[in-house]
């Protein structure tokens, strides 16, 4: 994402097409995910904790989690890193609405990459001034 910020700084693409572009591929990702969650989550967790079962308690926890706060857990969990690529799964798993699950995933992702592309903005002078 901040080389992204330091394209968008050069000029080589704007930077809220830049942004634009990053949250609908972190959506795409995410949507992929939450699918795989839906159709087969369960047989992948199944097998998973059979093979893990010492990982079966913090599995547990985390949909525990995801059932207590909804779409807030998904919108917080984008903003942690590894959570925020996992925690679609589980959100196909227990079959969120579909359309919530992308609101909140979308605020978490535009917030994400706001950071990170904008401290690559932001920083896009000095990184010219390294490399020239």
């Amino acid at each position: 994402m901040p080389l992204t910020g330091v394209w968008a700084y050069q000029g080589s693409i704007g930077f809220i097409p830049a942004f634009l572009l990053s949250v609908l591929a972190g959506l795409c990702g995410s949507w992929a995910l939450y699918l795989l969650g839906l159709y087969g989550g369960e047989i992948i967790l199944n097998k998973y904790t059979k093979k893990f079962p010492k990982h079966q308690p913090i599995i547990n926890r985390a949909f525990d989690y995801i059932r207590k706060k909804g779409y807030l857990a998904v919108f917080l969990g984008k903003l942690i890193p590894m959570i925020r690529t996992i925690i679609s799964i589980p959100a196909g798993v227990l079959r969120l609405n579909f359309l919530y699950y992308t609101i909140y995933s979308a605020l978490g992702i535009a917030i994400w990459n706001l950071v990170f592309i904008g401290a690559g903005y932001i920083f896009g002078e000095a990184v010219f001034q390294m490399f020239s």
